[in-house]
């Protein structure tokens, strides 16, 4: 996987198999589904993760095959982003791949083709579309989570983070 600021190919954590499995645990005790966004490259050199996650019962979704931002890409660039990581994902999951999320919720105004694509490719939802300030804002985090002005405690989501239950903190976008 290419690191965006230092442009380095970092292969994936060696961690990311242990903290994938706490999270399914998590998920089993709570008796929740989830889906998980999968880089392709990520997939075919662990393929056992996806394999876990299916596995769990959790259904697979696409996040690029090499997490570059699709703002960054020609139309067809990211048509054969979607085909790769879908191929990779379907064939070691066992199932159709239906979401997209794309890499640092890159698809904006000026990229919206690629909800086209994503339609023609066969995926039913998109889930980058999210508005926060910054890339390097976690969209899921304390500092994006809430309206500016809006204290930390009166963030749903982030109070059903903190009581260890899962929060669903991203909308998605049915394609057709």
């Amino acid at each position: 996987m290419t690191r965006r600021l230092t442009g380095r190919i970092v292969p994936p954590s060696g961690d990311l198999i242990p903290l994938t499995e706490m999270v399914l645990e998590l998920l089993a005790r709570s008796k929740v589904r989830a889906t998980f966004f999968i880089v392709g490259d990520v997939a075919e050199a662990i393929p056992s993760l996806v394999r876990i996650i299916a596995d769990g019962g959790h259904e697979i979704a696409t996040h690029g095959y090499s997490h570059v931002r699709v703002d960054s890409l020609r139309p067809e660039e990211f048509r054969e982003e979607v085909r790769r990581s879908v191929a990779v994902l379907q064939e070691l999951s066992g199932q159709r791949v239906l979401g997209h999320r794309a890499a640092e919720f890159s698809i904006t105004k000026q990229s919206l083709w690629a909800l086209e694509i994503l339609a023609e490719e066969g995926l039913v939802y998109d889930s980058s579309i999210f508005p926060i300030r910054s890339v390097r804002s976690p969209p899921c985090g304390p500092s994006s989570c809430r309206p500016v002005g809006t204290s930390l405690s009166k963030c749903r989501m982030w109070r059903n983070m903190r009581r260890s239950s899962l929060p669903i903190c991203m909308p998605s976008r049915r394609l057709r």
